[in-house]
């Protein structure tokens, strides 16, 4: 059998599963779930269809790491699969997260003037626009946006331009598939600098992961559109843009805060590659100047004072057993006041989180170190964050994607099946089946601490095969 038809009946099977994928989660979600042993089996289904989609993404990434990918049809075709799959998914509608909706929601307030960071966007619920919305499956809960104000301009620049709901999601969903696209276009372009040799697999790994495809054309959620400016910000420092990369990473904070994460990484990577500091620190200064413009050009509209980030704090307060913290911060309130236990889990976790950069910055001594530094990063957050949510997954799988190497391939494999099997327990909860509290355990169980065991299980396995059959396939060349 050729690789051509390899490919072929991969992307065939993986199409059919993603329709698959789509009616499950549509059958599990509150408006149309069954009761009883229906639902449960309709639940068995979906994490069998999602362990088998798995095996496919698999077998693709094992045909492109034997090189039978490298040229001709076979290699054109799994490039354009993927995009078929995230073209297909636009056309539907989100069915296990409400973000599209209240991005929406955000939009409309700032249509009619009304602020999102001054406003809880639950207010909406009892506007006509708001009733239409839950109509469509929107759940009003949330408070005033923790997002950036590009972010929120896009929003309303959408609402404005297509107040009718379904041309509005339609349209932020289509915003986010193309920035997800775009990542893939950075992940390529980045080891084309850094190490062509894995190219094609490090662009299939993000390219084809059911995560990124269905979180982003299939929910709409907004990380796609950070995710591209750190990749971007990355691309730039690796070809010595630093002022350029500097006003990429503010445009990356301005969409979610996160965005930010990577800078140490690369401030220390262009002090130990460059060979005039001074030059360097001139062109970082230039490119802090005009990011801080930017900021406070996209800022000054929507300034409130400090309440501006009130949506932001709340979102980084640890959610009760939400995540690693979560479970820390039901500990910790039992022996001192909520607000003392939360600045208390905000001051460990900050340190420990800060800890790990630091030791990630050891790391960085060339364009590899660099890219294994940010993927070491991002797991770690995933881990410290103050909640878990199954998007949160795709930050780590793009990082990862830059090293695919077999220990950063396995990481992306076991943060991307535990973000597909954790993808629909929030909806479970909301069918009844568990409460909050019980949820955000088990969340916490499959989403963080499953990855992390599965991880921890190779790292102390590996030794017992000695270095040479674990070694990473992966050569870098210089940058």
């Amino acid at each position: 059998m050729t690789s051509t038809t390899r490919v072929v009946l991969i992307g065939g099977a993986s199409g059919t599963l993603y329709a698959a994928t789509y009616a499950l989660q549509r059958s599990i979600a509150p408006v149309h779930a069954g009761t009883g042993s229906a639902l449960t089996w309709i639940v068995t289904l979906y994490l069998v269809v999602t362990v088998v989609q798995f095996v496919l993404y698999g077998m693709l990434i094992s045909l492109a790491s034997r090189g039978a990918l490298e040229s001709g049809r076979a290699r054109a075709l799994a490039l354009v699969f993927p995009v078929l799959f995230n073209a297909a998914l636009l056309a539907g509608r989100p069915s296990l997260s409400i973000d599209v909706f209240t991005y929406i929601a955000h939009g409309y307030q700032a249509s009619i003037g009304q602020s999102p960071y001054a406003h809880p966007v639950k207010e909406v619920a009892e506007m006509p626009f708001g009733r239409e919305l839950a109509r469509f499956g929107w759940i009003p809960v949330h408070g005033v946006s923790p997002y950036g104000p590009i972010w929120t301009e896009i929003e309303a620049t959408v609402v404005r331009a297509t107040p009718d709901i379904p041309a509005a999601m339609l349209a932020i969903k289509t915003i986010v598939t193309l920035f997800s696209l775009g990542c893939a276009l950075m992940i390529w372009s980045i080891l084309a600098k850094v190490a062509p040799r894995p190219q094609l697999i490090g662009t299939l790994l993000y390219l084809w992961n059911p995560v990124t495809i269905v979180e982003f054309a299939g929910e709409g959620h907004n990380d796609a559109v950070m995710m591209f400016f750190m990749l971007l910000s990355l691309f730039l420092w690796l070809r010595a843009r630093e002022g350029v990369s500097m006003v990429a990473t503010a445009c990356a904070a301005l969409v979610k805060v996160v965005g930010v994460m990577l800078v140490p990484l690369e401030l220390v990577y262009a002090w130990r590659t460059h060979h005039d500091r001074r030059r360097l620190v001139g062109q970082i200064l230039v490119g802090a100047g005009i990011a801080a413009g930017i900021a406070v050009l996209v800022l000054a509209p929507v300034w409130i004072g400090w309440h501006t980030f009130d949506g932001l704090r709340a979102h980084s307060r640890p959610s009760i057993l939400a995540s690693t913290p979560g479970v820390l911060y039901w500990y910790l309130i039992r022996s001192h006041s909520e607000q003392a236990s939360a600045l208390l889990l905000s001051t460990m976790m900050t340190g420990a989180f800060a800890v790990a950069v630091a030791f990630a910055c050891l790391m960085v001594k060339d364009a590899a170190s660099l890219l294994r530094a940010c993927g070491f990063v991002a797991v770690v957050y995933l881990v410290v964050a103050p909640g878990y949510w199954p998007w949160y997954a795709a930050m780590p799988i793009a990082l990862l994607a830059l090293t695919p190497d077999r220990t950063f391939v396995w990481a992306i494999v076991a943060v991307s099946v535990a973000s597909r099997l954790a993808a629909p327990i929030d909806t479970l909860r909301l069918d009844g089946w568990m409460d909050w509290e019980r949820e955000m355990f088990i969340v916490t169980i499959v989403g963080v601490w499953l990855p992390v065991a599965l991880l921890s299980i190779r790292a102390a396995w590996r030794p017992r095969y000695g270095r040479s059959q674990y070694a990473s396939p992966v050569r870098y060349v210089s940058s």
